[in-house]
């Protein structure tokens, strides 16, 4: 799993962290170069009583500052409880046939996929192939002798199985292995787009007939996603 720093883990704004970062370089370096100008920033010329406290003060708050760079931590799945993902269909554009139409989001990702092979899946065929590694999967294709392990960006497995029931999968692994209960069933709502940027998910970017694809984020219907997917293995179960 990528770590990360103390940073972007607390999410503690940039301007403020390189404001107190300076400072703390100013405290460092104050009882050795006093008066010094490095042209972003000036050490003052600070009283004698305060330079013998910065001797002691100056080293600690710039190593703790150094600390909070260092990336030692592990990263943590986002869950977005405040939201709920509602299935959206939006159109995207996409090239097909050497022409430019407006087609749903099912139909485009349709194209990468011959969803017509995975219904016609002969047990002969199921005992040649039991793995594949596949960059979406839709909910057509996923039959009731499948089940799929979804490896986020950050490291997290998945494992998700058709229920009984025809709109709800049994879920396991991840964010719920470590929070509880495991395995769940729910609901999936379908795929949507990470914003690196802003931490969030887009809702007006969902794919709600697709229950994974590669580069996007599952949305359960509690309220929990996933981080962006980075492989999707495709097992077949007796």
């Amino acid at each position: 799993m990528d770590k990360i720093s103390l940073v972007k883990k607390y999410d503690i704004p940039h301007t403020i962290f390189n404001i107190t970062f300076i400072m703390s370089i100013i405290f460092f370096l104050a009882p050795y170069l006093p008066g010094s100008d490095f042209g972003i920033f000036k050490i003052p010329d600070f009283t004698t009583n305060l330079t013998y406290i910065l001797y002691f003060l100056g080293p600690i708050t710039f190593i703790l500052h150094l600390f909070f760079l260092i990336p030692l931590w592990k990263a943590i799945e986002s869950v977005d409880e405040k939201r709920t993902v509602e299935p959206i269909v939006t159109p995207i554009l996409e090239v097909a046939d050497e022409k430019k139409e407006l087609i749903t989001s099912k139909e485009s990702l349709d194209r990468k996929i011959d969803t017509n092979k995975s219904e016609n899946i002969s047990k002969s065929s199921i005992k040649n192939k039991r793995i594949e590694y596949v960059k979406s999967i839709s909910r057509d294709d996923f039959i009731d002798n499948i089940q799929i392990v979804v490896t986020t960006e950050t490291g997290s497995h998945y494992k998700i199985t058709k229920s009984v029931q025809d709109d709800e999968y049994v879920i396991s692994g991840g964010y719920f292995d470590k929070n509880g209960p495991s395995p769940i069933k729910l609901k999936i709502h379908g795929c949507i787009e990470y914003d690196e940027d802003e931490i969030a998910f887009q809702n007006h970017d969902i794919y709600p007939d697709y229950i994974a694809a590669v580069n996007l984020s599952i949305a359960f219907s509690n309220g929990v996603n996933t981080t962006p997917i980075k492989r999707i293995m495709k097992k077949y179960i007796e």
